[in-house]
């Protein structure tokens, strides 16, 4: 959100806008676009990098060798 915010601002610096214009184009209709990519954002990175974490803390057996173990007893 603040590299956005940032980038809105320099955009607007480039066009000869003020910050204040250009700020208000990012969080005037375009606010609910940038609320929904930042939750599509999280709804895909949170579990990518939790299962990674989970991987690490398994070691390398990991979930093939729970999933496996199960599925064979």
């Amino acid at each position: 959100m603040i590299l956005t915010i940032i980038e809105e601002a320099v955009v607007g610096l480039f066009h000869h806008r003020s910050i204040a214009a250009s700020l208000g184009d990012l969080f005037g209709a375009r606010l609910e676009e940038t609320l929904a990519g930042y939750l599509i954002m999280l709804l895909v990175l949170v579990p990518y990098f939790a299962f990674q974490v989970l991987d690490d803390a398994l070691g390398r057996a990991g979930w093939y060798g729970c999933s496996l173990s199960s599925a064979s007893r």
